[in-house]
């Protein structure tokens, strides 16, 4: 698919639109309330970029990111897109080794970090040799110089390196230019319109392709976005956000819509939204039903990295529609395989994944990038993703997609969400346990398993259902997104392995 060369930013072309209309929202260290415009954004980003280059940065460099987010970490990202920068937004999550081995393996010129990562960043920046400056450091003024927008023309350009997770060793480094971030937002915008006078809560962390994505839609509409008063998800804190700031547009994970819809007048806040945008793991019907009696405007969507964000996304918020991830959006291309994988390819696709010895490309012969996802297409040519192709394991001789007996758990009333991961077994050579969230407890009440074991025998094989069931530990939830199996499975085999014999004979 050929995409134009030439990018188009009429909303930062027209100088009265830069001086008049919000670009920042938040909220600062005292409790007030701020908000910037767009000239005010322009003139931080350049700013910004005269200090990365006064400390050795050029165009073409690749500047790491290791923060929280907040106003400074998007004038940084910001900055990295007027400079020719490659923004490299990390987790701060990731322990030191995997920071270094990214650093090492992206060749950043310098790192970015906040108050909250310089343990973990001067470690990292001794190790490697690397510059650091302190986000944490920058001050807003509020009287923004008259000044172009200078945002990139040339679609081409290196935009990011962006982390999605490897079964092995370090996350996979997925790079993509301005163009297909560029055209990730138009065809997102189209769907779900997003542009000035919107606003949209950005929740979901920016070293995330879903928090980046948030970003540059704003770029591209000339649209807000509000940096929420809270760092971990908090329903009081939601609940002020919108109150101080024009919310207009969020997106939520499983959990968090869960625990909000708990509370009658943040739903009444959210009742007022023109979109609320449901990504990370698979959303409960329950759920979903739930939030439709509210009348909140949701969409579900199916997404990944390599894309840069949505590839499909519900037009409708009907529980028919609600039911799959919806219709492909322009820009982009999906077709099934053979065995029902999911390939998909088009203007968001990225370039390719950085290894040592350069950027490697992640497409077939005809260009097709395949997701390792299964997936059908129902009579509306709506897409319905079953699960991961590497999720499913065989269990005496029987192929078991996880996915499915997660959607059966979930229809019990207070499960927030489900993993189910194998576990080696001798007679069977793997067997499903799951660890599940509730919304009333931490624990997995004993009085649960058996209704929960039902709810699966209803409707699938007996050899489906989980033999043991743990609670989803608590630093996993913390950490806002989807949980990574791999994780859960080491810390199952952890749990049983010991008693593996003792407990299924």
């Amino acid at each position: 698919m050929q995409m134009p060369e030439h990018l188009e930013w009429k909303h930062h072309d027209n100088n009265a639109f830069a001086s008049n209309h919000p670009a920042l929202y938040w909220t600062d260290d005292a409790g007030k309330r701020q908000e910037r415009s767009y000239r005010a954004y322009y003139g931080y980003g350049l700013e910004m970029s005269s200090l990365l280059a006064s400390r050795g940065a050029r165009p073409g460099d690749r500047i790491a990111l290791v923060a929280a987010n907040s106003p400074q970490m998007a004038i940084a990202l910001l900055a990295c897109l007027q400079a020719g920068l490659t923004a490299v937004p990390l987790s701060p999550r990731f322990p030191p080794a995997t920071l270094m081995g990214l650093l090492h393996l992206t060749n950043a010129r310098l790192i970015l970090h906040d108050d909250t990562t310089v343990h973990l960043c001067s470690e990292a920046a001794s190790e490697c040799v690397i510059p650091l400056i302190n986000l944490s450091n920058i001050h807003f003024p509020t009287n923004a110089h008259p000044i172009a927008h200078q945002l990139p023309r040339d679609g081409a350009q290196a935009a990011t390196v962006l982390c999605t997770s490897g079964s092995t060793g370090l996350p996979k480094a997925i790079l993509h230019t301005v163009s297909q971030h560029y055209f990730s937002a138009v065809g997102s915008a189209e769907n779900i319109p997003f542009g000035a006078g919107d606003c949209w809560l950005a929740a979901l962390p920016m070293y995330h392709v879903g928090g980046f994505s948030i970003m540059f839609r704003a770029l591209v509409g000339g649209a807000a976005i509000a940096f929420p008063e809270y760092r971990a998800f908090d329903v009081q804190g939601l609940k002020r956000t919108l109150e101080h700031f024009p919310v207009t547009h969020c997106s939520f994970v499983a959990t968090q819509l869960f625990h909000a819809l708990a509370d009658a007048a943040l739903v009444r806040q959210l009742g007022r939204l023109k979109a609320i945008l449901l990504g990370g793991s698979a959303i409960p019907q329950t759920l979903i039903q739930s939030a439709l009696e509210h009348g909140l405007r949701i969409y579900t969507s199916y997404g990944c990295t390599e894309m840069a964000s949505q590839i499909t996304t519900t037009s409708h918020s009907t529980r028919a529609d609600l039911e799959t991830s919806g219709k492909l959006l322009n820009y982009r291309e999906l077709m099934l395989g053979e065995d029902g994988e999911i390939l998909v390819r088009g203007g968001t696709l990225a370039e390719g994944r950085l290894t040592e010895t350069g950027i490697t490309p992640i497409t077939d012969g005809n260009g097709w990038f395949r997701t390792n996802d299964l997936g059908e297409f129902d009579a509306e040519g709506r897409l319905k993703v079953i699960g991961r192709k590497d999720a499913m394991f065989i269990s005496g001789g029987e192929n078991m997609h996880p996915e499915a007996i997660e959607r059966q758990l979930c229809e019990y009333p207070s499960v927030v969400q489900a993993i189910v991961v194998p576990i080696v077994d001798s007679e069977f050579g793997a067997r499903p346990v799951a660890f599940i969230q509730f919304a009333d407890t931490t624990e997995c009440p004993e009085d649960r398993i058996e209704p929960l074991r039902r709810l699966v025998e209803a409707k699938l094989p007996r050899f489906a259902v989980p033999r043991l069931f743990f609670a989803m530990p608590q630093e996993i939830i913390a950490g806002g997104l989807k949980p990574k199996r791999s994780d859960l499975q080491r810390l199952a085999e952890e749990y049983v392995h010991p008693a593996v014999t003792r407990v299924f004979r």
